[in-house]
Protein backbone atom coordinates (compact mmCIF):
# COMPACT_ATOMS: atom_id res chain seq x y z
CA UNK A 1 0.00 0.00 0.00
CA UNK A 2 2.79 2.39 0.88
CA UNK A 3 4.43 1.61 -2.46
CA UNK A 4 1.28 2.64 -4.35
CA UNK A 5 0.99 5.90 -2.43
CA UNK A 6 4.64 6.68 -3.13
CA UNK A 7 4.18 6.03 -6.86
CA UNK A 8 1.13 8.33 -6.98
CA UNK A 9 2.99 11.07 -5.09
CA UNK A 10 6.04 10.85 -7.36
CA UNK A 11 3.82 11.00 -10.43
CA UNK A 12 2.08 14.11 -9.05
CA UNK A 13 5.41 15.81 -8.34
CA UNK A 14 6.63 15.01 -11.86
CA UNK A 15 3.65 16.91 -13.28
CA UNK A 16 4.79 20.02 -11.40
CA UNK A 17 8.34 19.87 -12.77
CA UNK A 18 9.16 22.62 -15.27
CA UNK A 19 9.16 21.65 -18.93
CA UNK A 20 12.56 21.28 -20.51
CA UNK A 21 13.61 24.54 -22.12
CA UNK A 22 14.28 24.61 -25.82
CA UNK A 23 17.80 25.26 -27.05
CA UNK A 24 18.29 28.77 -28.40
CA UNK A 25 19.15 27.53 -31.89
CA UNK A 26 17.76 27.91 -35.38
CA UNK A 27 18.13 24.63 -37.29
CA UNK A 28 17.80 24.21 -41.06
CA UNK A 29 17.02 20.65 -42.17
CA UNK A 30 18.04 20.03 -45.80
CA UNK A 31 16.29 16.86 -46.90
CA UNK A 32 13.71 15.49 -49.28
CA UNK A 33 9.99 16.31 -48.96
CA UNK A 34 8.11 13.51 -47.23
CA UNK A 35 7.45 11.72 -43.95
CA UNK A 36 11.12 11.58 -42.89
CA UNK A 37 11.49 15.35 -43.11
CA UNK A 38 8.15 15.88 -41.34
CA UNK A 39 9.22 13.61 -38.47
CA UNK A 40 12.56 15.38 -38.14
CA UNK A 41 10.83 18.78 -38.03
CA UNK A 42 8.44 17.60 -35.33
CA UNK A 43 11.38 16.32 -33.27
CA UNK A 44 13.51 19.44 -33.79
CA UNK A 45 10.70 21.92 -33.13
CA UNK A 46 10.14 20.35 -29.72
CA UNK A 47 13.78 20.97 -28.81
CA UNK A 48 15.04 24.14 -30.52
CA UNK A 49 13.82 27.73 -30.98
CA UNK A 50 13.12 27.31 -34.71
CA UNK A 51 13.43 24.50 -37.23
CA UNK A 52 12.72 24.82 -40.94
CA UNK A 53 13.25 22.56 -43.93
CA UNK A 54 14.37 23.03 -47.51
CA UNK A 55 14.91 20.62 -50.38
CA UNK A 56 18.40 19.15 -49.97
CA UNK A 57 19.71 20.16 -53.40
CA UNK A 58 18.82 23.84 -52.82
CA UNK A 59 21.17 24.15 -49.84
CA UNK A 60 23.60 27.05 -50.22
CA UNK A 61 25.26 29.75 -48.15
CA UNK A 62 22.31 31.99 -49.05
CA UNK A 63 19.54 29.53 -48.08
CA UNK A 64 21.33 28.73 -44.79
CA UNK A 65 21.90 32.38 -43.89
CA UNK A 66 19.54 32.55 -40.89
CA UNK A 67 20.38 29.13 -39.45
CA UNK A 68 22.74 28.41 -36.58
CA UNK A 69 23.08 24.74 -37.56
CA UNK A 70 22.33 22.80 -40.76
CA UNK A 71 21.41 19.12 -41.03
CA UNK A 72 21.82 17.35 -44.40
CA UNK A 73 19.90 14.08 -44.68
CA UNK A 74 18.02 11.77 -47.06
CA UNK A 75 16.37 8.37 -47.12
CA UNK A 76 18.67 5.35 -47.27
CA UNK A 77 20.16 4.76 -50.73
CA UNK A 78 20.02 1.00 -50.26
CA UNK A 79 16.93 -0.34 -52.04
CA UNK A 80 15.95 -3.79 -53.30
CA UNK A 81 16.52 -2.53 -56.84
CA UNK A 82 20.09 -1.47 -56.03
CA UNK A 83 21.98 1.47 -54.58
CA UNK A 84 21.19 5.01 -55.67
CA UNK A 85 23.38 7.58 -53.93
CA UNK A 86 21.49 10.87 -53.48
CA UNK A 87 23.16 13.88 -55.05
CA UNK A 88 24.16 16.52 -52.57
CA UNK A 89 24.01 20.27 -52.78
CA UNK A 90 26.80 22.02 -54.67
CA UNK A 91 28.54 23.92 -51.88
CA UNK A 92 31.66 26.05 -51.94
CA UNK A 93 34.12 27.05 -49.25
CA UNK A 94 31.90 30.13 -48.71
CA UNK A 95 29.55 27.77 -46.86
CA UNK A 96 30.73 28.05 -43.26
CA UNK A 97 27.72 26.96 -41.19
CA UNK A 98 28.13 24.18 -38.63
CA UNK A 99 26.66 21.21 -40.49
CA UNK A 100 25.64 17.69 -39.53
CA UNK A 101 26.10 15.40 -42.54
CA UNK A 102 24.05 12.22 -42.28
CA UNK A 103 24.44 9.13 -44.42
CA UNK A 104 24.97 9.08 -48.16
CA UNK A 105 23.37 12.50 -48.62
CA UNK A 106 25.91 14.02 -46.26
CA UNK A 107 28.81 12.28 -47.96
CA UNK A 108 27.74 13.33 -51.44
CA UNK A 109 27.40 16.93 -50.27
CA UNK A 110 31.14 16.98 -49.58
CA UNK A 111 31.99 15.95 -53.16
CA UNK A 112 32.17 19.47 -54.55
CA UNK A 113 34.49 20.53 -51.72
CA UNK A 114 37.08 17.80 -52.28
CA UNK A 115 36.85 16.80 -48.63
CA UNK A 116 37.50 13.13 -47.91
CA UNK A 117 35.07 12.18 -45.16
CA UNK A 118 33.08 9.62 -47.10
CA UNK A 119 33.60 6.05 -48.27
CA UNK A 120 37.17 4.97 -48.90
Amino acid sequence: MLHRILVVLLFGVSLLAPAQEKLDLSVLYAGDPGPRTDEWLTFLRSRVRTATAIERRSLSAKTAKGADVVIVDAETPYKESGIKIPRGAELSTAFTKPTILMGAAGGSTLGSLDIKLDWL
